[in-house]
Formats: structure tokens, C-alpha cells, sequence
């Protein structure tokens, strides 16, 4: 049995590949006829690692969290507005200085 390896970076390399393409569908004057299938086609498989299992899950369950933390903003916007949000101005500059502004 072959066995390969699948990540997240992969897996979004080929949907993009294939999201980009274009599909030219014949008009139906133009359309050929197909030849019959086999009777029997052997199938691939996929079997996925737990790995990825847990990776799929993982992303699932983060759509389901909301990207704002809306009653976190509205009670910042109600002191920015009111005038009762205050930095220190030492927070402020320790972290420009962090980040090397």
C-alpha cells in the first residue's frame, strides 16, 4: 500500500490550482457523444491521517467563533467616546519600542 502525506498547504495549493481553471462546456449542438463507461472502475481512496482529522476539526470549529468580540468593542467605543479610555503614555512608548518604530 502507497501512502502519502497530505497538509494543509498542499491541500490549498490544489484547490487553488483547480478553483483558477476555467470550464469550456460544449454547446449542445456541439457536443459529442461519449463513449460507454466500463462496466467497473476501480475507486481511489483517500484515508486520512488523525492528524488532519483533528486539523479539519479544528478549522471547523473556528468558523464558528465570531471574528469581533462585539461586546468587547462596544464597551471600548463607549469610553473612547466618553473619555474615560487611557493609556499611559509609558505603555505606549514601551511598545514602540518593541516593535522598532
Amino acid at each position: 500500500m502507497i501512502q502519502m502525506k497530505v497538509n494543509q498547504t498542499q491541500v490549498q495549493g490544489v484547490l487553488g490550482a483547480y478553483g483558477r481553471q476555467q470550464v469550456n462546456k460544449p454547446k449542445a449542438a456541439e457536443a459529442r457523444p461519449t463513449a460507454p463507461a466500463p462496466a467497473e472502475k476501480p475507486s481511489d481512496v483517500v484515508e486520512l491521517s488523525p492528524e488532519a482529522r483533528e486539523l479539519a476539526n479544528v478549522q471547523q470549529r473556528l468558523t464558528e467563533v465570531p471574528d469581533v468580540r462585539e461586546q468587547r468593542v462596544a464597551e471600548l467605543t463607549a469610553k473612547v467616546q466618553s473619555g474615560a479610555y487611557q493609556v499611559p503614555a509609558r505603555d505606549v512608548a514601551r511598545r514602540i519600542l518593541d516593535l522598532g518604530l
